[in-house]
């Protein structure tokens, strides 16, 4: 029987996938969920729910989840929050639907998983905890055509350090990463659409000389999720080459 779980949103696809593989292959129980279905070369390999985090029952449907799935209640470690959209757009062709879905779809996804893993931690006395939410460079800095979306990102940074204040009274830990340009399905779609023309100049604006890949991400996750790392909470961790130091 497994003795670690973790739960991870946005698994379907980029950051949550390659999270939910790298800790799947090294032993944990990951327990998934996506709006999303999973793609075929992942069905059976980890536990699944397809779901959306928006919804208004979400953290009851995440609780319920947990409940019947996951092997031992006292073995859920933490949750990683991946799941999220992007919006490429003007801000003077910006419509409220489309403001409105990328605000959900990045931060109250985030939240709902937050909360559902937070009532089901005080719900099975658990005695220590991580959250990692997922939030991006672009909450720190611009970007063009990016605004409705660095807001909402920057919704998740100053949303978690918040929250990180509360949650140390119960041995929870809250810290974000903040990513810059990763090769994700994410990113090539705003490729075609949007970066494409620019994206040699995208690249260059890096010091190190690419964007990145998901498994730059792993170490920062592997750090925050350790047990050693109990002093670190409220932490924004930017992973991004070096663009933003700039």
């Amino acid at each position: 029987m497994l003795s670690r779980s973790l739960l991870i949103s946005g698994v379907s696809s980029g950051i949550g996938q390659g999270m939910a593989r790298k800790y799947e292959a090294e032993g944990f129980q990951v327990l998934g969920i996506d709006i999303n279905p999973l793609k075929p070369s992942d069905s059976g390999r980890f536990a699944f729910s397809q779901m959306d985090l928006v919804a208004p029952n979400a953290v009851a449907n995440i609780v319920e989840f947990l409940e019947n799935t996951i092997f031992q209640r006292q073995s859920l470690i933490g949750c990683i929050s991946c799941a999220g959209v992007d919006l490429f757009e003007k801000f003077s062709d910006s419509t409220f639907g489309r403001a409105s879905k990328c605000l959900e779809q990045n931060f109250f996804a985030a939240y709902h998983l937050n909360a559902a893993y937070v009532e089901f931690y005080k719900k099975n006395s658990l005695d220590r905890g991580r959250i990692i939410n997922f939030s991006s460079v672009n909450s720190i800095v611009g970007s063009d055509n990016h605004a409705v979306y660095c807001g909402a990102k920057g919704a998740i940074s100053s949303y978690s350090r918040a929250l990180a204040i509360e949650l140390a009274r119960i041995g929870i830990t809250v810290n974000v990463i903040s990513p810059g340009c990763i090769d994700t399905p994410m990113f090539r779609n705003d490729a075609k659409t949007g970066y494409e023309r620019d994206f040699g100049q995208l690249v260059t604006s890096y010091p190190v000389g690419r964007i990145g890949e998901v498994k730059d991400l792993f170490s920062s996750v592997d750090y925050l999720l350790d047990e050693r790392s109990d002093f670190v909470t409220g932490v924004n961790l930017v992973v991004d080459g070096g663009m933003s130091a700039q």
